[in-house]
């Protein structure tokens, strides 16, 4: 074990027990023109956001409950295993409260899931999802459970449909996927390093007033977590063949790429034409569509990004496991 900026780093040999993201379900809201949303004189934002390709967002009249079956229910639908074998949900979302508690537990009662512990995350914005899926597999690889069900769903308001920071147009949705240990079927990804990052204090600053700030902060921290997940996982940064984000807007994914030394040619077609920007569920959903792409082995750089938290995740298709030799980490500068 060596040491670098005070930070222990594990050999790239050492032996850890692999964990594996598997079966990844996602169920949104009916497709919406975004020209047609009205956004009380803020017109020339919207202009902006339909030039930078977000054209469609969803919407869901009903109760979330209904899409978080869909997606929990197309996730055991591509599991190998029984529901029965699920050992804890975590469910990630901008809404946690008693009432939600509720709802979840509904939607994970009607597809065979009465059994499995329920364990809400939150408080992490846009970033939820990575945070539950590092939670997820710091639990499979210490040994605590052996299978967990990641869930995260979340609506934008009635009144706004913008994201924070003027990022995108809000959709509605639902994702779930498997973490466990051992993969599900030839779709499954080796999770190879995950880690997060936050800074509290930004939950309070006026972002547009204190924007030289705010962005020196973000840029510290996606760095730190980026490192961390690279040791983690042992590879280089050179080694990265593909980079996945959020649906945002384009100058912000040049931004956080050009902190993780990520090239554009790296970088995976994201899905705001027709998804807009369902806080977590798009995330999963870009996830599965690089997936399809043979040409992209991996390893994969995965980014997660709220105003306050980060998150990024290492991983590798399966199919790429055996013709990739692991590299110690290269640091970033």
């Amino acid at each position: 074990m060596t040491q670098v900026e005070g930070e222990l780093r594990q050999p790239a040999a050492a032996a850890r027990p692999p964990v594996y993201l598997s079966a990844i379900g996602t169920a949104l809201g009916a497709p919406c023109a975004a020209r047609d949303l009205q956004l009380g004189g803020r017109e020339t934002l919207l202009a902006t956001l339909i030039e930078d390709g977000f054209h469609t967002h969803r919407r869901h009249q009903g109760a979330m409950d209904e899409l978080i079956a869909r997606a929990l229910r197309q996730a055991l639908d591509r599991w190998p295993g029984a529901a029965a074998s699920i050992d804890v949900i975590l469910y990630a979302s901008t809404r946690i409260s008693p009432a939600d508690a509720d709802t979840v537990s509904a939607a994970c009662r009607a597809e065979g899931l009465s059994e499995a512990a329920l364990i809400g995350l939150g408080f992490g914005g846009c970033a939820n999802l990575a945070t539950a899926i590092h939670v997820a597999q710091a639990l499979v690889r210490a040994g605590a459970y052996s299978t967990v069900a990641v869930i995260t769903a979340d609506r934008g308001s009635d009144d706004d449909r913008v994201a924070a920071m003027d990022q995108g147009v809000l959709s509605d949705g639902a994702s779930a996927c498997i973490v466990a240990a051992k993969p599900g079927g030839p779709e499954s990804f080796e999770i190879l390093g995950t880690a997060t990052r936050g800074h509290q204090g930004l939950r309070e600053i006026d972002f547009m007033a204190r924007r030289p700030h705010f962005l020196m902060t973000t840029a510290k921290a996606v760095r730190g977590a980026t490192r961390a997940a690279l040791s983690q996982a042992g590879v280089e940064v050179g080694d990265i063949e593909g980079f996945i984000t959020a649906n945002i807007q384009r100058t912000s994914v040049q931004f956080y790429g050009d902190i993780c030394r990520i090239a554009p040619e790296r970088w995976f077609p994201d899905s705001k034409a027709d998804l807009g920007h369902s806080f977590g569920t798009d995330l999963l959903e870009n996830l599965r569509r690089a997936r399809q792409n043979p040409h992209r082995r991996g390893p994969w750089l995965v980014l997660a990004v709220s105003p306050y938290l980060w998150g990024a995740l290492v991983i590798t298709p399966l199919q790429a496991l055996d013709a990739r030799e692991r590299c110690s980490t290269d640091r970033l500068g």
